[in-house]
This record gives structure tokens, sequence and C-alpha cells, in this order.
């Protein structure tokens, strides 16, 4: 009779329950050292039933990550990172999270077992029950069919301290999944890290995959950086080689891991993670409330929502006996905690002290929204805007955007930032988010050239003329402001000293395309072994945009 697999490894990957200790080990190890991208068969046990009867998370088999995310992301070592899904979960996990024709983005929100391994330089680490799920709006696909054949790949997700047993799990079609625990042992799960990290995001671009040959385009990484420079809180990313094993097949690509912006993030970036943190995107869906709510995901009449700082289906439109906007934030409108599963998806979607959902307290993002407005439209005070803007830290956001030139960013597709009020002052600051697009684009495209050429005060957008108040409050020129040339700091001040800021990172070399880009990126693990296929569109947008800096006056 075959030796069972300790009750550890539990329903983590249900592939491991049913094999021999010999087979669990030959399913990890296998293809450790493959470079990408590669596809094999590997040995396929059938599923059994979760068992929900462990106590214990940890045994002398896992093998978990000290450190924090400086250590894993700067380490200069190279990565390989495998996650081993059962045919079944992988399946569920693609089309449940893949087919947004049919199921939208309800399930976006479940997490499927797998088995994490982690090779760090010469350090491999191994986590058992390990939650993973696709991320992205437009980017998500189905990966492999039921008999586990892998066919392409997506976004991810990884939470190591996933517990499967919300309400998600009630659900017929991911009971399987679901555990049960012992108080002690859930409060232990919730401190499982890798490198210090909750949850790790891995990003998958077409682009750097087999088709290109392997090569890697590493804008985002070096713009990322360059935030950072500037004291703009970015997320840290570096690429690493990403196996899906099922238990039929193994494909290898090369990806991006990025910090994932959380709690985690915010202690390391800021140093304060009690404030309030929105993600904030622009969506594609189908209103259905007079408020400007959002109702069948991505689906059905397509209509587009920006996170343009519009008050419209964001704050009712009430003003003070000043006559400055003090609206309140719309219930299940642009404000809120984004409800998958109930198909509620607002473009500010509020990621921490959520917990009350539809009840929690939305009033910094309300306020922000309508100081800028009033700022804007109706005359008020400099000093109303920086009461709820950190302005240094925004100048040098807007500094760096500009030089690395993102056509879908905040300032030019009203998308793609986070917004984190500090909890000592109730103060907004910006954080970057998703740059795979900055410094050129891809050789797929060129439509957004226009970026390399304008200067820093356009009013051009990737689709029109910028309307977005608190562009109009700073940066871009608004005659009506009553502090546009009047007081202490007018708004031609910030905009000198948004000027002075481009010119510095310009000075210092950031795009300097042989000097500076070419080691940085040459220098990343696991990246190109050659970089000439980034000249073309990298090379171009530098030299366009430095001419266009040093001809400022």
């Amino acid at each position: 009779m075959k030796k069972r697999i300790p009750l550890l490894l539990s329903f983590t990957s249900v592939i491991l329950l049913s094999c021999t200790p010999e087979t669990v080990m030959s399913l990890m190890s296998e293809s450790e050292s493959s470079s990408a991208p590669t596809t094999g068969s590997v040995t396929d046990c059938p599923p059994s039933s979760p068992d929900s009867s462990y106590t214990s998370l940890s045994s002398s088999e896992e093998r978990h990550a000290s450190g924090n995310q400086t250590a894993f992301f700067k380490g200069g070592e190279s990565v390989s990172v495998k996650i081993i899904l059962t045919n079944e979960a992988l399946y569920d996990l693609s089309r449940y999270g893949g087919d947004t024709d049919t199921y939208k983005h309800k399930y976006d929100d479940v997490y499927f077992p797998c088995t994490f391994i982690a090779t760090v330089g010469e350090e491999r680490y191994v986590y058992y029950d390990v939650g993973v799920r696709m991320k992205g709006a437009t980017s998500r696909r189905q990966i492999a069919d039921a008999s586990g054949n892998i066919s392409q790949t997506c976004h991810f997700k990884i939470c190591f301290k996933a517990t499967f047993d919300d309400s998600l799990y009630d659900l017929t079609q991911f009971t399987k999944y679901k555990h049960t625990w012992t108080s002690s042992a859930k409060e232990a799960r919730k401190d499982r890290r890798f490198f210090g990290m909750e949850k790790i995001d891995f990003k998958y671009l077409p682009r750097n995959d087999a088709a290109y040959n392997g090569k890697t385009y590493s804008q985002e990484i070096y713009s990322y950086d360059l935030f950072r420079q500037y004291n703009i809180p970015a997320p840290y990313a570096r690429w690493v080689n990403f196996t899906i094993q099922s238990g039929s097949t193994q494909r290898t690509f090369k990806y991006e891991a990025v910090e994932a912006i959380d709690k985690r993030f915010l202690k390391r970036a800021l140093g304060d993670k009690d404030g309030d943190l929105y993600k904030c995107t622009q969506v594609i869906g189908t209103t259905t409330s007079s408020g400007g709510g959002w109702g069948g995901g991505w689906g059905g009449t397509q209509d587009v929502k920006y996170a343009d700082f519009d008050r419209d289906g964001a704050v009712t439109t009430s003003l003070d006996e000043n006559g400055y906007a003090n609206g309140t934030r719309i219930a299940n409108g642009k404000i809120g905690v984004e409800d998958n599963y109930g198909e509620y998806h607002p473009v500010y979607s509020l990621k921490t002290n959520d917990s009350g959902g539809e009840n929690s307290d939305f009033t910094n993002m309300a306020e922000l929204i309508n100081v800028c407005y009033s700022c804007c439209e109706k005359g008020a005070p400099l000093s109303l805007l920086e009461s709820k803007l950190d302005l240094t830290e925004w100048l040098n956001y807007c500094a760096v955007s500009y030089v690395v030139g993102n056509y879908d960013d905040f300032r030019n597709n009203s998308n793609n930032y986070y917004i984190y009020f500090r909890s000592t002052d109730n103060k907004a600051v910006i954080i970057p988010y998703d740059y795979d697009y900055s410094l050129g684009l891809t050789k797929e495209s060129s439509v957004y050239n226009h970026i390399a050429t304008d200067g820093p005060f356009t009013n051009k957008t990737s689709h029109s003329t910028i309307n977005i108040s608190i562009f109009k409050d700073t940066i871009i020129t608004n005659n009506n402001l009553s502090y546009y040339n009047t007081g202490e700091t007018t708004q031609k001040t910030m905009q000198a000293t948004y000027k002075n800021k481009i010119k510095e990172i310009s000075d210092n070399g950031a795009l300097d395309y042989q000097q500076t880009y070419i080691p940085f990126i040459s220098g990343l693990p696991d990246g190109a072994t050659s970089v000439s296929d980034e000249s073309d569109i990298v090379s171009r947008y530098m030299t366009a945009k430095k001419g266009v800096i040093d001809a400022l006056n």
C-alpha cells in the first residue's frame, strides 16, 4: 500500500495528497533549472478530497523565507518561482478567472490552492496551501483546459495567508477548496510571509515571451526605480523565471515580480500603514445606478468611467456658505469598496480600513475631490488644496511621470495610480502603478509618440485634452485660479518648481540611454541577455524627450 503524505499538505495542492513522497519530490524538483519557455509532461496523481483536519501549518517539509521585501527585490540573485496546481484547480482558475464573457469578474476574489516554490540564489523555499488567482481587468484569459494542458498564461496574484474559508467557498463550484480552521491555526496562517510579504504580484507581458526570443522590456522596473530616487513611493519589481505546473504539463515564462501595494508596502515605503489607501483605475462596465455605480462588471452595454476627479457619480453637488464644494460621497458610486461578486466596481476603490464595506469612511477621498474642484472652479485658496495634498510629493510625482511618459497613467488616461491618505495629517500622496507602457511603449505601437515630444505644460492627453482638476490646480495653466499669480506660492511658482525638477531629473542622466539605461537593465538579474531589442524604442524616446527638456527656458 502507498505511503500517504502527512496531513500538512492538505489540499494546498491536492495533486500531492494521493502520491507517494517520492512522486511529490519529483514534481517539485522537475525542471527547476529549465530555461524559458518550456513544456513538459509530469506524473499526474488523481485528486483526493480536501482534508480539513490538520492542525499544524508548518513542518520540516516547509521552508519559509525570512527577511524583507528589499532582500528579495534588490538582492541581486537569480530567482525562479514555480506554482503547482492540480488539473482541476488550474482549470477552475482558468475558467472562473479568465472567461469574463461568461462570468464577468464575479469570481475575481477566489484564490485557488497551489504549492509555491521559490529558488533565490542557492536557497529554496517551499510553501503549501498558497492562494493564487488571476489579476488585471483586460488582460485575463483562459490558460488551461480540463486535462491540465497549459496553452498560455496571464498575470497572477499570490497570497501566502489565504485561508480559503470566506463565503465564496460556500458556492457549489468552490466548496471543494473550502477549509475549516481552529482559531489558533487561522491566526498562524495569517502571519505567514515570504520575505516579509503577505502577497506578491507576478506580471506577464506577451512581448517578453518566446515570440520575442525571450527578450525583456524593462521600462517599468526602470521607471519605478526612478520614482523612488525622487522620494515617490513606488513598488519594487524584478524579473523572475516563472513555471506553472499542472498534473499533466508545465510551462516556464519570463515574468516580472512586482511588490503588492498593500499595508506591507505602505509600512516599507512610507512608514505609515494606518491611513486610507485607494486604488484608482478606469472601469469599463455598465452604469446601473443614478449615482454612477457599477453593475455587470466588464460586460453588457459597455461604458467607461475614469478616475478623473470629476464630481459626477462620486460626490453630491452641494456647496458651503463660501461657495466651495462640500458634497458627500454618493452611495454605490465611483468611491467605494469593490464587490466583485456583487458586480460593483468603483473607480476609487478603498483597499485599507474597508471592513465596513458600504459603511466604511470615505471622507478623505470625497474631500479631496471637493477641494480640487473648489480650487479649479470656485476660486478657493491654495491653502485649501494644501490641507489635503502633499504638494511637494505631488510636483515630484508629476515631474517623474512626465520624464518617463506613460500614456496609460493618471495624467494621460485617468488611470493606474493609488492615493494614500497619511494617518498623521490626512494629506494625499500619489503612488504610481502599472508603468509597463512608459519610455516609448513597445515596437508594436507608435500611436502615442506625441508623449515623447510634447512639452511639460501641454494639455494634450492620450485621447483628448486634459480636464482633471488636480492638474489644472497645479501644473496646467488655469487663469481662473485665485492663486494663479497672487500670493506667496502661486501656480506660476508651482510650474517653475515642476519644470526645474524635470530639468534636474534629466540633467542627472535619467534620459541617457547609453550611460544610465543600458547599465541599469544590464544589471537586472534574470533579464534579457541582450538589450539590443530595447534600443529601438527606448533610445528614440529618450533622445526626443531629452531634446524637449533641454529646450526649456
